[in-house]
């Protein structure tokens, strides 16, 4: 069964980052769903409805409740589940819960301002082409170490800011400071004052942080392949010579860029093998991806109301999808893949929607009442590179030790 909570974003949000810790402290079991932003999910007037007012590109939905900035989500979760995980994240009387929103407010109205200007101006900007602004990073960062000198007098007479106990007021300063510390050259202005080191540290090395820190070495590895989604949300892939900006051009990209690495049939090895591949990646995007993302979205990602009076584009979408699955039948009954006998991109490009269709109970018939494409579904779902997205995907269990 399905979490009831869920959350739509990239852990490479901030924003989600933050929910994420939240959740984990909790021990609340949640549904991560990446908006795919070249298919336009956040553009769809479903999505849009979800992120008023703030046209943020993340939200948090629980039975009927649906939030969008990442510190109401944090109260929520935590007045939600008092007795889940962490007890003490939100405070446990009317004096601790008043400190800890004391030092929420200080996150949001003195910490969260100059960094998040430098992380944009010092990690994003270069990325982006942009010219920094240098005066922007001299303000802020006097700023930043005028704000972490006050932190510095608080930590030196409790453990955290809010009192000897881990709260939201020392969870939601996590994402920043982790970008200060890791992806820009300012990690000294927190680990040059004693007490704020120390404090980092240890919030830093909490089982729930960590567990975010995994997520975001998967989708945004620091090695010569790089996926990047920054505060903008932009799905991103760069090297020293390029960039791209559309998922296709990006598997297209990681292909020619590492012909002889792993899978060296991903793309052809030839001119006709690659013409093949690329009317198929055709076929994907022109006629596979729009009913069926459509029908994805009404299906997994909607709030119920969400669905109401759509019934008859979803019906007109499932009809158009048949009769791409049928002439999908005809090829597959001629080869084990769509672009011949090797697995290639014509084949990957339709691994995720496909996986959404396949596991809902009303539209696995789609594939399973026609034999080569279930055949053919069979063998691209297992292969191990799939089954390794999918375990990213699935539900966290709780906490070690909890």
């Amino acid at each position: 069964m399905a979490a009831s909570v869920k959350v739509f974003g990239s852990p490479a949000s901030t924003e989600v980052s933050r929910v994420l810790t939240c959740l984990f402290e909790k021990d609340v079991e949640f549904q991560l769903i990446r908006i795919d932003l070249y298919k336009g999910h956040h553009k769809l007037p479903e999505f849009l409805k979800m992120q008023q007012p703030l046209g943020q590109v993340t939200a948090f939905q629980h039975e009927n409740t649906t939030l969008l900035e990442s510190r109401a989500v944090c109260r929520y979760i935590s007045e939600k589940y008092p007795d889940q995980g962490n007890k003490n994240l939100f405070g446990r009387g009317t004096m601790e819960r008043a400190l800890v929103e004391q030092w929420l407010q200080a996150e949001v109205q003195t910490f969260d301002p100059p960094t998040s200007a430098l992380i944009f101006q010092l990690a994003f900007a270069p990325h982006l082409k942009m010219q920094q602004d240098l005066d922007v990073i001299k303000r802020s960062e006097k700023r930043l170490l005028e704000v972490l000198d006050a932190y510095d007098k608080r930590l030196e007479e409790s453990e955290y800011l809010a009192g000897d106990e881990f709260t939201l007021a020392d969870l939601t300063h996590l994402p920043n400071a982790h970008h200060i510390v890791n992806s820009t050259d300012k990690g000294y202005l927190i680990k040059s004052k004693k007490n704020v080191n120390r404090w980092w540290e240890a919030i830093s090395n909490r089982p729930s942080w960590k567990r975010v820190i995994e997520m975001l070495d998967v989708f945004c590895s620091n090695n010569e392949l790089s996926v990047s989604e920054n505060h903008y949300e932009q799905n991103r892939f760069m090297n020293s010579l390029s960039r791209r900006t559309e998922s296709r051009k990006i598997c297209r990209h990681i292909s020619e860029r590492f012909p002889e690495k792993g899978n060296k049939m991903l793309l052809g090895k030839g001119m006709l093998e690659r013409s093949a591949i690329e009317q198929w990646l055709k076929a994907e995007e022109q006629n596979f991806d729009p009913p069926s993302a459509s029908l994805v979205f009404h299906l997994a990602f909607a709030p119920p109301q969400a669905t109401m009076g759509k019934e008859k584009e979803i019906a007109e979408n499932e009809a158009l999808l048949k009769k791409v699955l049928d002439t999908y039948e005809r090829k597959l009954g001629e080869t084990q893949y769509l672009a011949g006998d090797d697995f290639t991109l014509a084949d990957l490009s339709h691994l995720p929607n496909s996986h959404y269709l396949v596991h809902n109970t009303e539209k696995r018939y789609l594939f399973e009442e026609r034999e080569n494409v279930w055949r053919w579904w069979g063998e691209i779902s297992q292969r191990t590179s799939w089954k390794k997205v999918v375990q990213m995907q699935k539900e966290p269990p709780a906490l070690p030790g909890k």
